[in-house]
């Protein structure tokens, strides 16, 4: 009875630890407009692919990214067409310009 009660106890503090939100940090240039900026782009070759193949990883950010951009009423550009620099996010990044 003691040893069930047990497992039960440890089961549950293991599955509570699965509950913990990601920690999300951002960073940017405080001083930028991003106001004036309508285009994005990603970059060519990020840390996330590898031996010249777009990972899975890579397909599903872009996509993700992609959509909540457009949401915002941001078009993308292919090539190097947006001039602003890239925004970082860990090891990804878009371009956004006017």
């Amino acid at each position: 009875m003691v040893c069930l009660a047990l497992v039960q106890l440890l089961l549950a503090l293991a599955l509570q630890g699965c509950e913990s939100a990601p920690n999300v940090r951002s960073d940017y240039d405080k001083s930028a407009d991003f106001g004036k900026y309508r285009t994005y782009n990603f970059v060519t070759r990020p840390s996330t692919d590898k031996g010249g193949y777009s990972s899975l990883t890579t397909q599903q950010l872009e996509a993700a990214v992609g959509a909540e951009m457009q949401k915002r009423g941001y078009t993308r550009v292919p090539g190097s067409r947006s001039r602003s620099p890239p925004l970082r996010n860990e090891g990804r990044a878009a371009r956004c310009g006017v």
